[in-house]
């Protein structure tokens, strides 16, 4: 699986404790992978203080998204889940039904929080999905 078979966006947010970095899936394909693996088969995250690199299981060398944070966070405290997101919603081929992500919330440092002018000093990311139908035309 690479990112391009499966990922429409990448967006970072934050906020005074968090920053949030969610990957979206196109739902289509998303469900297909579920149908035949575990989800914990599908990403794995590595994240020091200064970084974060979410990639493809056995595929570590090619990150989905590697960065060098604006700030530091703690690590050990980083948590994840799989969410449905509204932002990439008019990407799927059926916007009524959810749009599957994958949300990495990473807790700043006690002496980091408060908003950092940058998230990432950093940041390199794979190519995505390119958009695979036009409205109406799936």
């Amino acid at each position: 699986c690479r990112a391009e078979d499966l990922c429409l966006g990448i967006t970072a947010e934050q906020d005074q404790a968090h920053i949030t970095l969610q990957l979206h899936f196109e739902r289509a394909a998303f469900d297909d992978f579920l149908r035949r693996y575990p989800i914990e088969k599908l990403f794995a995250a590595d994240v020091w203080p200064g970084a974060v690199c979410i990639f493809f299981q056995g595929d570590k060398l090619n990150p989905v998204v590697w960065g060098e944070l604006g700030g530091e966070c703690l690590p050990y405290q980083t948590t994840w889940r799989i969410t449905s997101s509204e932002v990439m919603r008019s990407r799927q081929d059926e916007p009524g039904r959810y749009s599957p992500a994958l949300e990495v919330k990473l807790r700043k440092a006690p002496h980091c929080r408060g908003a950092w002018p940058k998230i990432f000093g950093q940041c390199v990311q794979a190519n995505l999905m390119a958009q695979r139908w036009r409205e109406g035309q799936p």
